[in-house]
Parts: structure tokens; sequence; C-alpha cells
């Protein structure tokens, strides 16, 4: 199948340098209610999207889903050159190069769903209180609870480690019911 590059964002700027990802078509996407209506998307496009605007996100994201061959979402919360499947989104670093991003679109085929055990999720819902507070809220000790942050900032590739971080990532595995 040939792979058609769709480059959709809501900075001018970026649009203006996609042609650095090698995308064939390009969508600047500045509201939510004209978006992705003219685009002529199917199975072969992989759609590159850089949206800051969480909103405006979901609803391309919404859009897409199912829709294209595969969807790479540039995200700011991740580690350089990090990857990070969730459902048929495959999260990537934004400061990620195009050749990596041409590595993830020929091998998305190796990228597995991110799996988290269930007391992995539940510190992640709970991921806004002091580890004092979850060990109290769970019933482990704070150590166990710390140990299991550790292993969630692992699995999830985040840059930072502080709850906020925390909660935007927590949100973008709910938008995918998949976690």
């Amino acid at each position: 199948m040939n792979c058609i590059k769709t480059f959709i964002s809501d900075n001018i700027f970026l649009c203006a340098g996609a042609t650095m990802y090698g995308a064939d078509y390009v969508y600047y996407a500045n509201n939510y209610k004209n978006h992705l209506r003219y685009s002529p998307l199917n199975r072969e496009h992989t759609a590159i999207v850089a949206i800051e605007d969480v909103i405006l996100r979901e609803c391309i994201l919404a859009k897409l889903t199912g829709f294209v061959n595969l969807i790479i979402l540039l995200d700011n919360d991740l580690n350089n050159n990090a990857c990070l499947k969730i459902g048929a989104v495959i999260y990537v670093s934004s400061k990620a190069t195009p050749s990596k991003i041409n590595y993830i679109i020929t091998n998305k085929h190796c990228y597995r769903d991110l799996h988290l055990s269930a007391r992995e999720r539940m510190v992640l819902e709970l991921s806004y209180l002091k580890n004092t507070d979850l060990s109290e809220r769970l019933n482990i000790s704070i150590k166990t609870c710390s140990a299991h942050r550790i292993n969630l900032q692992n699995k999830l590739h985040v840059r930072y480690t502080n709850a906020i971080a925390m909660e935007r990532i927590r949100r973008k595995a709910e938008c995918h019911n998949h976690y």
C-alpha cells in the first residue's frame, strides 16, 4: 500500500515547514467548524498531527480514527525520540526528527499498545495526589507508591514527572478508552 503523508497542525509555521516530514498534503486546522471537511483522506493516508489546542486535537483525532491508515501525534509531554502507542494513535515526541517519523511509518507494525497493570492504572487515575495521600488511599507503602510512579513514567516515556504532566497523559489514554 502506497503511503500518502498528510500533515495537520494548528501552527501556521509548522505547516510551512511540513515538507521536511515529506508531507504530500498539509492542512492548517485553525478552528473547530471546518476542520478536515475538505480533506480527501482515506486508508492510504498516514496523518501526522501537531496540534496544541487540546479540544481541536481531540476533534481531529476522533475524525481520523478508523479512517486513515495511521495517526502519528507529535506531543510535547514525551521524552525526545520516545514513542507511545495508545489505541490507533502513536504518540511521538514533538522533537522527533523527520527520519524518526519515517522510521515509525515504515515499522508501525512493531509498536505494541500500551499495557498498564491494574495497580498502575489506579496510580495514574490518582496521580494528582501526593505519595503520602496516595499510599493511604491504596493501602500501600510510600515506597511502593513511588515505585509505581517511576514505572508509569518509564512506560509512558513522560518528559516531566509532575502531577500535571501525568494528568495530561491520563487524559490522553482516557480519550482512547484504552489503558
